[in-house]
Protein backbone atom coordinates (compact mmCIF):
# COMPACT_ATOMS: atom_id res chain seq x y z
CA UNK A 1 0.00 0.00 0.00
CA UNK A 2 2.57 2.68 0.95
CA UNK A 3 4.40 2.09 -2.62
CA UNK A 4 1.52 2.63 -4.25
CA UNK A 5 0.71 5.74 -2.58
CA UNK A 6 4.43 6.86 -3.02
CA UNK A 7 4.54 6.23 -6.61
CA UNK A 8 1.26 8.13 -6.95
CA UNK A 9 2.97 10.85 -5.37
CA UNK A 10 6.09 10.91 -7.46
CA UNK A 11 3.51 10.95 -10.32
CA UNK A 12 1.99 14.47 -8.72
CA UNK A 13 5.54 15.94 -8.61
CA UNK A 14 6.64 14.64 -12.15
CA UNK A 15 3.14 17.29 -13.19
CA UNK A 16 4.02 19.74 -10.60
CA UNK A 17 7.51 20.56 -10.67
CA UNK A 18 7.37 23.46 -7.94
CA UNK A 19 5.69 21.00 -5.28
CA UNK A 20 8.21 18.85 -2.57
CA UNK A 21 7.38 15.63 -2.17
CA UNK A 22 8.48 14.30 1.53
CA UNK A 23 7.89 11.30 2.92
CA UNK A 24 8.68 10.45 6.61
CA UNK A 25 8.16 7.02 7.87
CA UNK A 26 7.38 5.79 11.22
CA UNK A 27 9.29 2.35 10.41
CA UNK A 28 9.68 1.08 13.94
CA UNK A 29 6.93 0.80 16.46
CA UNK A 30 8.82 3.27 18.89
CA UNK A 31 6.21 3.22 21.44
CA UNK A 32 3.83 0.99 23.07
CA UNK A 33 0.72 3.50 22.61
CA UNK A 34 -0.69 4.84 19.31
CA UNK A 35 -0.70 8.21 20.59
CA UNK A 36 2.43 8.46 21.49
CA UNK A 37 4.09 6.95 17.53
CA UNK A 38 1.71 9.55 16.21
CA UNK A 39 2.77 12.13 18.08
CA UNK A 40 6.84 11.23 17.74
CA UNK A 41 6.47 11.73 13.91
CA UNK A 42 4.21 14.62 13.70
CA UNK A 43 6.94 16.58 15.70
CA UNK A 44 9.19 15.29 12.72
CA UNK A 45 7.13 17.10 10.10
CA UNK A 46 6.97 20.03 12.52
CA UNK A 47 10.52 20.41 12.19
CA UNK A 48 11.08 20.00 9.03
CA UNK A 49 8.40 22.37 8.16
CA UNK A 50 10.04 25.37 10.67
CA UNK A 51 13.59 24.51 9.20
CA UNK A 52 12.14 24.55 5.29
CA UNK A 53 8.94 26.13 4.91
CA UNK A 54 8.86 29.24 7.26
CA UNK A 55 8.57 31.65 5.16
CA UNK A 56 4.85 30.45 4.01
CA UNK A 57 2.04 32.13 5.41
CA UNK A 58 0.36 28.68 6.34
CA UNK A 59 0.54 25.10 7.11
CA UNK A 60 -2.23 22.91 6.01
CA UNK A 61 -2.38 19.59 7.72
CA UNK A 62 -5.36 16.95 6.31
CA UNK A 63 -5.73 13.33 7.26
CA UNK A 64 -5.29 11.01 4.31
CA UNK A 65 -8.04 8.97 5.35
CA UNK A 66 -11.48 7.82 3.70
CA UNK A 67 -13.12 10.76 5.74
CA UNK A 68 -11.06 13.07 3.67
CA UNK A 69 -10.98 11.70 0.43
CA UNK A 70 -13.72 13.19 -0.58
CA UNK A 71 -13.73 16.60 -3.00
CA UNK A 72 -12.95 19.44 -1.19
CA UNK A 73 -14.63 23.05 -2.02
CA UNK A 74 -11.85 25.73 -2.80
CA UNK A 75 -15.11 28.27 -2.34
CA UNK A 76 -15.02 27.31 1.12
CA UNK A 77 -11.42 27.70 1.51
CA UNK A 78 -10.99 30.85 -0.20
CA UNK A 79 -13.95 32.52 1.60
CA UNK A 80 -12.15 31.75 5.13
CA UNK A 81 -8.70 32.38 3.88
CA UNK A 82 -9.60 35.51 2.58
CA UNK A 83 -11.12 36.31 6.43
CA UNK A 84 -8.00 34.93 8.20
CA UNK A 85 -8.19 38.02 10.72
CA UNK A 86 -10.82 36.50 11.95
CA UNK A 87 -9.02 33.54 12.88
CA UNK A 88 -5.20 31.88 13.84
CA UNK A 89 -6.29 28.34 13.56
CA UNK A 90 -9.34 27.08 11.38
CA UNK A 91 -10.71 23.50 11.29
CA UNK A 92 -14.15 22.47 9.63
CA UNK A 93 -16.87 20.78 11.06
CA UNK A 94 -18.72 18.11 8.63
CA UNK A 95 -22.25 16.80 8.48
CA UNK A 96 -21.51 13.98 11.40
CA UNK A 97 -18.70 15.26 13.23
CA UNK A 98 -16.47 12.53 13.93
CA UNK A 99 -13.21 13.25 16.03
CA UNK A 100 -14.69 14.36 19.43
CA UNK A 101 -11.46 12.99 21.02
CA UNK A 102 -9.59 16.42 19.43
CA UNK A 103 -12.29 18.54 20.50
CA UNK A 104 -12.16 20.28 23.42
CA UNK A 105 -14.55 23.53 24.35
CA UNK A 106 -16.34 25.48 27.57
CA UNK A 107 -17.67 22.87 29.46
CA UNK A 108 -16.44 19.57 27.76
CA UNK A 109 -12.55 20.34 28.99
CA UNK A 110 -10.96 16.71 29.47
CA UNK A 111 -10.80 13.85 26.53
CA UNK A 112 -13.61 11.22 26.87
CA UNK A 113 -11.43 7.92 26.91
CA UNK A 114 -10.41 8.48 30.23
CA UNK A 115 -13.83 7.62 31.45
CA UNK A 116 -13.29 4.15 29.80
CA UNK A 117 -16.65 1.99 29.23
CA UNK A 118 -18.45 5.10 29.62
CA UNK A 119 -17.10 6.71 26.69
CA UNK A 120 -19.49 5.97 24.32
CA UNK A 121 -22.45 7.85 25.95
CA UNK A 122 -19.98 11.18 26.15
CA UNK A 123 -19.77 10.81 22.84
CA UNK A 124 -23.15 11.28 22.10
CA UNK A 125 -23.58 13.87 24.47
CA UNK A 126 -20.71 15.90 22.66
CA UNK A 127 -21.60 15.29 19.38
CA UNK A 128 -25.50 16.35 20.01
CA UNK A 129 -24.23 19.67 21.76
CA UNK A 130 -21.69 20.93 18.94
CA UNK A 131 -24.49 20.02 15.99
CA UNK A 132 -26.35 21.98 17.90
CA UNK A 133 -24.07 25.03 18.71
CA UNK A 134 -22.91 25.18 15.11
CA UNK A 135 -26.52 24.66 13.53
CA UNK A 136 -27.09 28.27 15.48
CA UNK A 137 -24.38 29.98 14.72
CA UNK A 138 -24.20 32.54 12.40
CA UNK A 139 -22.84 31.80 8.87
CA UNK A 140 -20.62 34.35 9.31
CA UNK A 141 -19.42 33.78 12.94
CA UNK A 142 -16.80 31.37 14.13
CA UNK A 143 -16.94 29.25 16.98
CA UNK A 144 -14.05 29.43 19.33
CA UNK A 145 -12.42 26.21 20.93
CA UNK A 146 -9.51 25.24 23.00
CA UNK A 147 -9.08 22.22 20.63
CA UNK A 148 -10.69 21.18 17.18
CA UNK A 149 -9.29 19.22 14.17
CA UNK A 150 -11.74 16.68 12.26
CA UNK A 151 -9.26 15.40 10.12
CA UNK A 152 -8.65 19.11 8.39
CA UNK A 153 -6.75 22.03 9.86
CA UNK A 154 -5.03 25.64 8.59
CA UNK A 155 -2.60 27.41 10.09
CA UNK A 156 -1.44 30.54 10.46
CA UNK A 157 2.52 29.56 10.06
CA UNK A 158 4.04 32.09 12.78
CA UNK A 159 2.03 30.25 15.52
CA UNK A 160 4.19 26.94 14.74
CA UNK A 161 7.42 28.42 16.67
CA UNK A 162 6.73 26.83 19.82
CA UNK A 163 4.40 24.43 18.78
CA UNK A 164 4.75 20.44 20.18
CA UNK A 165 2.65 17.56 19.56
CA UNK A 166 1.77 15.37 22.46
CA UNK A 167 -0.59 12.03 22.90
CA UNK A 168 0.65 11.72 26.37
CA UNK A 169 -0.08 14.69 28.60
CA UNK A 170 -3.44 14.01 30.49
CA UNK A 171 -4.81 17.17 32.33
CA UNK A 172 -4.72 21.07 30.83
CA UNK A 173 -7.28 22.16 32.62
CA UNK A 174 -7.85 23.20 36.59
CA UNK A 175 -9.40 19.94 38.61
CA UNK A 176 -12.44 22.68 39.39
CA UNK A 177 -13.37 23.37 35.77
CA UNK A 178 -12.69 19.49 35.24
CA UNK A 179 -14.96 18.49 38.09
CA UNK A 180 -17.58 20.83 36.97
CA UNK A 181 -17.64 18.74 33.47
CA UNK A 182 -17.84 15.70 35.31
CA UNK A 183 -21.05 16.63 37.07
CA UNK A 184 -22.89 18.20 34.22
CA UNK A 185 -21.89 14.87 31.85
CA UNK A 186 -23.12 13.29 35.25
CA UNK A 187 -26.63 15.34 35.13
CA UNK A 188 -26.97 15.07 31.69
CA UNK A 189 -26.54 11.64 30.93
CA UNK A 190 -27.65 9.95 34.03
CA UNK A 191 -29.93 7.86 33.05
CA UNK A 192 -27.30 5.85 30.50
CA UNK A 193 -24.29 5.07 33.02
CA UNK A 194 -23.55 4.88 36.42
CA UNK A 195 -21.63 7.68 37.91
CA UNK A 196 -18.11 8.59 36.38
CA UNK A 197 -15.29 8.44 37.32
CA UNK A 198 -11.85 9.49 35.80
CA UNK A 199 -9.49 6.22 35.27
CA UNK A 200 -5.63 5.98 34.44
CA UNK A 201 -5.35 6.46 30.81
CA UNK A 202 -1.80 6.92 28.78
CA UNK A 203 -3.11 8.42 25.66
CA UNK A 204 -4.61 11.60 24.55
CA UNK A 205 -5.50 13.21 21.32
CA UNK A 206 -2.07 14.32 20.06
CA UNK A 207 -3.97 17.17 18.43
CA UNK A 208 -4.92 18.43 22.28
CA UNK A 209 -1.36 18.81 22.87
CA UNK A 210 -0.83 21.11 19.92
CA UNK A 211 -3.27 23.32 20.30
CA UNK A 212 -2.49 24.23 23.90
CA UNK A 213 1.26 24.85 23.26
CA UNK A 214 -0.04 27.23 20.95
CA UNK A 215 -2.53 28.99 23.40
CA UNK A 216 0.37 28.40 25.95
CA UNK A 217 2.69 30.63 23.93
CA UNK A 218 0.38 33.17 22.45
CA UNK A 219 -2.77 33.58 25.10
CA UNK A 220 -4.86 35.37 22.38
CA UNK A 221 -4.67 33.15 19.77
CA UNK A 222 -7.98 32.30 18.17
CA UNK A 223 -8.74 28.53 17.58
CA UNK A 224 -11.81 28.26 15.84
CA UNK A 225 -14.01 26.39 13.03
CA UNK A 226 -16.98 26.69 10.92
CA UNK A 227 -19.88 24.88 9.89
CA UNK A 228 -19.25 23.80 6.37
Amino acid sequence: MLIFIIFILQEFKNNYKNIDIVILENTQKRYKYRTHNLEYIRNLMLELIRKKYSHYEYYITIDSDDVCSGPIDINILKKHINNDKKWDVLTFNREDYYDIWALQYDIFVHHFRCFGCNSWPIIYCVKDDITRKLKNLDENKYFQVYSAFNGFGIYKMKYLKNAKYDGKKQYYFSSEKIQYMIDYLNENIKNKINTLQIIDSKENCEHIGFHMSMINTYNEIKITYVYD
